[in-house]
């Protein structure tokens, strides 16, 4: 029984057992189930969260390892001058690479032969070279091409395009272009590529960047790959528009610019200076600058190179300080970031001050006897003085004295009020960077307003100065002197110069009476330059000595024509490094530059039966060999004839060893000579130009741009009647034979540069019929 018990116990366990397991079975199989179900719905929930809550965000990263924004560079504008003449502008050149696995036709319009016979073509590539470059299929990217011009890369993207070719990129690369040469470069500036952009570092290019450099616009689309980032063929593409920078229109014109140039280079030379020579040609209506420049000069299109001037082993000493020497003396604006003394060129603002208060007037008496005043001795230029005399003939002579006394009258507090007024204690406004500000006391003692009087012991820069100088030209009004004219983007103008004359600063007759002064001033025989004839030039010297190391600085203010003024001008000489006797040393070249302005401008000579009688003046070529350059020039400058260094490399004490004309040779006076440190060894050769039916000034204006020196015969007021050599025929340039020997004079024949044209013009001087000519 027993036995029998426990085989059914031992049957109902394994029974049990089995129940167990089949119900655990189930309970595991029910678990799974249940965990597979949540996974599935854990799945579908971030499904849904991805396709549909999500998607714009996944998408988007999607589309980011295929899809990509591109920046487009805007096109920088352009600068102008006030004629339309082109300054700066911008080229795009392009880099070209290509990734060879994706170098073909997507739509099979050009095989292998067809691709590698163009692209090779068009960027001067070896054909079989670069057949072997598109076989290197493993290769990401191959440059290809570097300052591909945009033409050329036009075209053949236009190829591509219309072949359907994928697989090469285009990548620009924008250059600025200038036209200027080194006219006006500090006025112009130059650009620096920073960021992909080219960016204004100097001038206006920094001034106005914000207008030239235009707005980025960008495209977003499809690539190819990574490495080449090529649009795909027919991709859509999500574009916004790029904006060229406006184009800008100066004030400045390019040939006063050059004229005033050449004077500077002329008048350094002449001076024995490299730098600081400086002048300004200014509109007195508008506070326009039809001219800035200075030596030493800079090229916008090549800023970091050394000056002509500077010894090559000097400049190479400089080493890493290279650059501070550019900013200090060649960069930098010196008319508007630097000041002088202004001397006695203050004595015209001193006198319209008193004019305005009814003080005094042209023919009131005052002492020019030394004056004494805390310890200094205020004396005339002359030592013997000049007595008593009127304020006109103070103002002619120049003398200090007399100026301390009208201040004096005028009161220290009432001269300081007006000379703030008058716009002394501000800046002028001027749309260039890095403008300067006076040097004025603001607790003056009696010593410091009687020295400002006659202009020490102040300082100003040299474009504050002559703003003054156009309210005497305009009749007393203010003007705000600038260098854009307007700026154009699109052919609508976005900014333009602000011109209307501003406040009152003197009373018209007040300016009248000042320039009538300054008149007298340019009409005396010191004053009187050589070829100004038939222009009356009203101006104010001006001697500033430094105190510390007795340097003087000379400076003449112009105002042409006295009588309706359409330009005011100024030159300014620091310390010139040859023995100057005085001003004339800046009166001279400063008329020689007006007229050559006004000329220009079309203003009419109205000669006098004097001035008709000295214009066949002509003078004798000294023998110049074996002087420094310094010395040969400025003794030519006494004879008023210019000397131009025939190398402008040369320095001060360079001895010349060539001239032309040749020593003995006869000149018209005025004419531009050159001077040279070897002989023959580059021999210029020129044209002869045509001056038939020409006057004299526009003969010797025409000699200089041709680079050849006329002697005058004859009235030079009528037109010339003939000339030897004669002019050069058109086309016919052939040069002389290379032993440098000079050419003969027939008229298929280049000749020497400063080679002489004898011009001959009407024998008789005909003084009505030439009058206002």
């Amino acid at each position: 029984m027993n036995s029998r018990q426990n085989n059914k116990t031992s049957k109902l366990t394994k029974s049990n057992a089995r129940r167990i397991r089949r119900r655990y079975n189930a309970n595991s199989l029910l678990v799974t189930g249940i965990g597979v179900l949540l996974f599935a719905a854990l799945i579908a929930v971030a499904l849904f969260r991805i396709q549909v809550v999500d998607h714009a965000e996944y998408q988007a990263q999607a589309a980011g390892q295929h899809y990509s924004r591109e920046t487009i560079y805007p096109k920088r504008g352009s600068i102008y001058d006030r004629t339309g003449t082109r300054i700066a502008g911008t080229k795009t050149v392009y880099q070209i690479g290509m990734t060879p696995k994706d170098a073909r036709s997507y739509r099979g319009m050009a095989d292998a032969d067809d691709i590698a016979k163009t692209v090779s073509g068009e960027l001067n590539l070896d054909l079989s070279e670069f057949r072997e470059q598109m076989a290197q299929t493993e290769e990401q990217y191959i440059l290809l091409a570097k300052d591909v011009p945009e033409e050329t890369a036009d075209r053949l993207r236009t190829w591509m395009s219309d072949n359907s070719v994928g697989g090469f990129r285009f990548d620009p690369e924008s250059r600025r272009v200038y036209s200027n040469n080194d006219l006006a470069g500090q006025v112009i500036g130059y650009t620096r590529f920073d960021e992909q952009m080219l960016t204004g570092a100097l001038g206006i290019e920094l001034q106005y960047n914000d207008l030239l450099s235009g707005v980025p616009g960008y495209s977003y689309a499809k690539r190819d790959n990574f490495q080449s980032r090529g649009v795909v063929p027919y991709a859509a593409t999500a574009d916004l528009a790029v904006q060229n920078g406006a184009d800008l229109h100066l004030t400045i014109n390019l040939e006063i610019q050059r004229i005033l140039q050449e004077t500077l280079i002329e008048t350094a030379t002449s001076m024995g200076l490299t730098q600081k020579v400086t002048a300004i040609v200014m509109d007195p209506w508008d506070g326009a600058i039809l001219a800035m420049g200075q030596v030493p000069t800079m090229r916008s299109d090549d800023p970091f190179a050394a000056p002509a001037t500077i010894d090559e082993a000097a400049w190479e000493s400089l080493g890493a300080s290279q650059v501070d020497y550019l900013m200090s003396n060649v960069w930098r604006n010196q008319n508007v970031s630097d000041i002088y003394e202004p001397g006695s060129t203050m004595k015209a603002i001193t006198t319209a001050i008193a004019f305005e208060l009814s003080i005094t007037n042209e023919n009131v008496l005052y002492s020019d006897d030394p004056i004494e005043l805390r310890g200094h001795t205020i004396r005339c230029h002359i030592p013997e003085g000049h007595g008593i005399e009127t304020l006109a003939q103070g103002f002619v002579n120049s003398c200090n004295p007399v100026f301390v006394h009208l201040g004096n009258q005028i009161g220290k507090e009432r001269f300081y009020e007006y000379f703030r007024q008058l716009g002394f204690y501000e800046r002028t406004g001027v749309d260039l960077p890095g403008e300067s500000g006076s040097l004025i006391h603001d607790r003056p003692t009696d010593l410091d307003f009687a020295n400002l009087t006659f202009g020490e012991s102040s300082a100003v820069t040299p474009l504050q100065m002559l703003s003054s100088y156009a309210a005497i030209a305009n009749g007393g009004r203010q003007v705000v002197p600038h260098v854009l004219s307007y700026a154009e983007a699109d052919g609508v103008r976005v900014r333009e110069a602000n011109t209307a004359l501003g406040a009152p600063l003197m009373s018209q007759q007040t300016a009248a009476r000042v320039r009538q002064l300054m008149a007298a001033v340019g009409q005396t025989s010191l004053n009187y330059t050589y070829g100004s004839e038939g222009y009356r030039i009203g101006g104010k010297t001006s001697t500033a000595t430094d105190e510390v190391d007795g340097g003087n600085t000379y400076s003449y203010m112009a105002i042409a024509p006295i009588e309706s003024p359409s330009i005011v001008a100024m030159v300014i000489i620091h310390k010139p490094q040859v023995e100057a006797p005085s001003s004339v040393v800046a009166t001279r070249p400063t008329n020689r530059l007006v007229s050559r302005v006004l000329d220009l401008l079309g203003e009419k000579r109205d000669f006098t039966a004097a001035d008709a009688v000295r214009l066949n003046r002509t003078a004798v070529m000294p023998n110049l060999i074996g002087k420094p350059l310094k010395d040969a020039a400025y003794s030519l400058s006494a004879m008023e004839i210019w000397g131009y260094p025939g190398d402008l490399s040369m320095r001060p004490d360079d001895v010349v060893l060539d001239q032309m004309p040749a020593p003995g040779t006869l000149v018209a006076v005025g004419s531009r000579v050159y001077l040279y440190p070897s002989y023959g060894n580059d021999v210029e050769w020129v044209t002869v130009p045509d001056f038939t039916g020409k006057t004299f000034f526009e003969c010797q204006a025409l000699a200089m741009d041709a680079g050849v020196v006329i002697r005058a015969v004859g009235n030079g007021v009528a037109g010339a009647l003939s000339q030897s050599p004669e002019p050069t025929h058109a086309g016919r340039t052939e040069a002389a034979d290379q032993s440098g020997a000079p050419p003969a004079p027939d008229t298929n024949r280049m000749v020497r540069r400063g080679s002489v044209v004898t011009v001959n013009f009407s024998p008789e001087v005909n003084q009505t019929d030439n009058a206002g000519e």
